[in-house]
């Protein structure tokens, strides 16, 4: 279980690493220290990045649903 958690915090920390470098590219580092200077502007990335993880975990579940279907059928 312990692994489990940390594939997930894995994948939605890599989510929100890409996330925010499509989104501000090289300005990435400024963004990052006016952050760190105020702790609440934390909220606003994992905000973004909740529903694109969420749509990822979903893809994920249909994938494994598909693939285990494809297993179980005789050719």
């Amino acid at each position: 279980m312990k692994r489990l958690w940390l594939k997930e915090v894995i994948i939605f920390g890599v989510l929100l690493l890409g996330l925010a470098l499509l989104m501000h590219g090289g300005d990435l580092g400024r963004r990052l220290g006016l952050a760190l200077a105020s702790p609440s502007h934390f909220i606003h990335p994992i905000l973004w990045t909740l529903p694109f993880y969420l749509l990822a975990w979903l893809f994920r579940i249909g994938f494994g649903i598909f693939s285990k279907r494809i297993r179980r059928t005789e050719f």
